[in-house]
């Protein structure tokens, strides 16, 4: 057992508003010549997706969030359901997934009228995701491979930030950089010549977490479908952290200029005109543009084509594009109706904060039944 209870009361200080919070201890992680003693996994459900890597006195730990794991499955069933079948549904799906996942960080960073009512919109146009879940629980094939790619995008965030620690050891970076092919060398040597070193360190993160992925793969087919399992991640998550900042921004720009007073003895009716940023993350996007270039070479290298469509939407050199343009449409509505509602029923909420917590977690599908503590 080690320090597991104290490991678990200082995650839930550090993330009061985490679900399920479980830590296990497993004694060391090596990579190479370097290792991690008094390691520990916390698993737990939390809209905050950063921090994942943390140092107490205890020793290390790793925040394995199923939060995220479970909006990358969401998110990949589109694609499992529909791509090549039926693109204007893949495209639905995928913007359903973004936009809760938009409503839902709108609700972290700040409970008010707005944030509900985006949440609700969701809720109330979710029947397509609800088929979803209904047809994956039928083939059971579908849903591991949903299951495994989500697995894979948690693994990508424990590993980059695995790779700060790593990097940090004094030889660190230099037992990682001697075991790649030359051509992978020249790759990253461009790389560090381009960018300011707070930054390349994010992207040598990223692909010691490519290779982490990767390592224990021999089989060229199951190689190329990680590789692309890699990419959608990255791309995906360039969609996500442009959404937590968006969602950010949006917030503190209510909470500077808008009161959400409510007077529940009127019956005056407000129109209610929020303003709302959907930006792009750059520094993602540079990010993840690399990591799918670095993937191309790796394939190129072991003679893997990723995707022989170059007109597919998911094909390595149209997948960011395509996930960008499905972002930018996710507060686009033609249904006024679902919107009013939304409004009023959020303007319902108003100082209950209870109620809107309840309807925000139990709006998602958990697959037990688990307490909360």
């Amino acid at each position: 057992m080690k320090n597991t209870q104290e490991i678990e009361n200082i995650v839930k200080a550090i993330r009061p508003k985490a679900k399920f919070v479980k830590a296990a201890y497993l004694d060391a992680v090596s990579s190479d010549n370097i290792s991690i003693r008094d390691y520990y996994l916390v698993s737990l459900y939390d809209a905050k997706i950063d921090s994942v890597f943390n140092k107490c006195k205890y020793g290390y730990f790793i925040i394995n969030n199923s939060y995220l794991s479970s909006f990358a499955y969401n998110l990949y069933l589109g694609i499992i359901l529909h791509h090549k079948k039926d693109p204007i549904q893949e495209r639905n799906l995928i913007l359903h997934n973004f936009k809760k996942f938009y409503a839902e960080q709108l609700y972290y960073f700040n409970n008010c009228i707005f944030s509900r009512a985006i949440l609700i919109e969701t809720l109330l146009e979710e029947r397509n995701m609800r088929e979803a879940f209904e047809h994956i629980k039928t083939d059971s094939n579908l849903s591991q491979t949903a299951k495994s790619v989500a697995s894979i995008m948690n693994s990508l965030i424990s590993s980059h930030e695995l790779g700060h620690h790593i990097f940090n050891h004094e030889s660190g970076y230099s037992v990682f950089i001697h075991e790649l092919p030359d051509e992978y060398k020249l790759y990253i040597s461009r790389i560090q010549s381009t960018y300011p070193d707070a930054f390349f360190e994010e992207i040598i993160c990223d692909l010691f977490s490519v290779h982490s992925n990767i390592e224990d793969i021999n089989d060229t087919v199951l190689l190329k479908d990680r590789l692309n399992t890699i990419i959608w991640g990255y791309a995906s998550f360039a969609i996500m952290f442009s959404l937590v900042k968006s969602a950010k921004a949006t917030s503190n720009e209510i909470a500077d200029k808008y009161d959400d007073n409510i007077n529940f003895d009127s019956i005056k009716k407000f129109h209610r005109d929020y303003p709302y940023t959907i930006g792009v993350d750059l520094d993602f996007k540079e990010r993840a543009h690399i990591v799918i270039e670095y993937c191309k070479l790796i394939a190129s290298t072991f003679s893997i084509e990723l995707n022989n469509d170059v007109n597919d939407l998911i094909h390595p050199d149209n997948i960011l594009e395509y996930l960008y343009s499905i972002m930018e449409d996710i507060m686009l509505t033609n249904d006024n109706f679902v919107r009013s509602v939304s409004m009023l029923l959020s303007e319902s909420l108003h100082n209950h904060s209870e109620g809107s917590d309840y309807l925000c977690f139990r709006s998602n599908t958990f697959e037990s039944e688990r307490d909360l503590e």
